[in-house]
């Protein structure tokens, strides 16, 4: 996205995540690039799941691919060997 104050209003208003940025500018745009980045999947889910219901299609089913693959994941002890 190239609007940061929009990019640090989600931030502030989480308050999870983190903000990167700026790069670029890329393939000839003119406006640096910033992204905001959720890495923990705990505080991912929640968020996730409570802007679903104001998605449009392709964002709910962006939503939905990632939930699934979260609930498929194998977690796995390392420290077991087996």
């Amino acid at each position: 996205m190239t609007d940061e104050d929009i990019i640090q209003r989600l931030y502030t208003a989480t308050g999870l995540g983190k903000v990167n940025g700026p790069y670029g500018p890329y393939r000839g745009k003119e406006q640096p690039i910033y992204h905001w980045t959720i890495t923990k999947r705990l505080d991912a889910l929640p968020f996730l799941r409570e802007i679903y219901p104001i998605m449009g299609i392709r964002r709910k089913e962006q939503i939905d691919a990632i939930l699934t693959r979260f609930h498929e994941h194998v977690w796995v002890d390392k420290r077991v060997r087996g």
